[in-house]
């Protein structure tokens, strides 16, 4: 009986291995890249999967809200053109210092109410919270009226919410004064302003280092003392919020 000679299959490793340890292998070199560029933005993300898939089956990779053709814009990580003022100091770009401390009172003042009764300005020096006459005093009297006490309250946890300076003016109209105890405006608008800044101090704690008072009479309005309607705007009470060392005495009005 003859035996049958075995047919020499060979030796080494099927002939689909070789591909499949490429494929292993790129695989691999894929989501270490994933892992070595998670921090990339999504765009960086985008153009670098699109490459490596391309390489791995020659077919473009279609992601939500991306054309599965032509080449993936990728934004730099720092945008090489550079803004107006970015290499400038704050204090040196004239008041935007100022700018922000008022967007930040605007819209503390908008969101508690108070833009009724409150004008916003700035100058040189920062920014000014105006308040008319009627809302604190009885005419002619620097007395805070009861109901002006709430309304004070309102505006403390704007003011203790920086250490900034604040100063105190008070305005009045160009009526001469008759009462004994104001023989001038420029002791009504003094007067008025310390009541001001003894209340916020001795009332609500304000540190007195951060007030002072100031008294200017009727020497400077905002519109000319030729109406009854231009005198009650004159007459007012002002806390400058000083952002700025600079002088500026003519308000600005934003």
């Amino acid at each position: 009986m003859s035996k049958r000679k075995q047919k020499n299959e060979g030796s080494g490793s099927p002939g689909w291995m070789p591909t499949y340890s490429d494929l292993v292998t790129l695989l691999l070199t894929f989501f270490v890249m994933l892992f070595a560029f998670s921090s990339m933005d999504a765009d960086k993300f985008r153009g670098l999967a699109l490459s490596l898939q391309a390489a791995l089956n020659s077919k473009p990779a279609v992601f939500e809200n991306q054309k599965p053709s032509g080449d993936v814009p990728i934004k730099p990580i720092v945008d090489p053109t550079p803004t107006p003022g970015d290499d400038e100091d704050p204090d040196e770009r004239g008041e935007s210092r100022i700018t922000i401390f008022y967007k930040l009172i605007k819209d503390y003042i908008e969101d508690e109410g108070l833009d009724a009764d409150i004008s916003l300005h700035t100058n040189k020096r920062g920014v000014i919270i105006e308040i008319n006459e009627h809302v604190l005093f009885d005419s002619g009297k620097a007395v805070l009226k009861e109901s002006s006490k709430a309304f004070l309250d309102r505006l403390v946890p704007l003011l203790v919410s920086f250490d900034n300076n604040i100063i105190v003016e008070g305005h009045t109209d160009d009526v001469p004064m008759t009462s004994p105890d104001y023989p001038t405006n420029w002791e009504l608008s003094t007067a008025r302003a310390t009541s001001v800044v003894r209340y916020y101090h001795e009332q609500k704690g304000i540190e007195p280092e951060r007030l002072s008072a100031i008294g200017y009479g009727e020497y400077h309005p905002i519109v000319p003392n030729n109406s009854d309607e231009n005198r009650a705007l004159n007459r007012r009470v002002n806390l400058l919020i000083e952002v700025s060392e600079q002088g500026d005495e003519a308000d600005g009005e934003d």
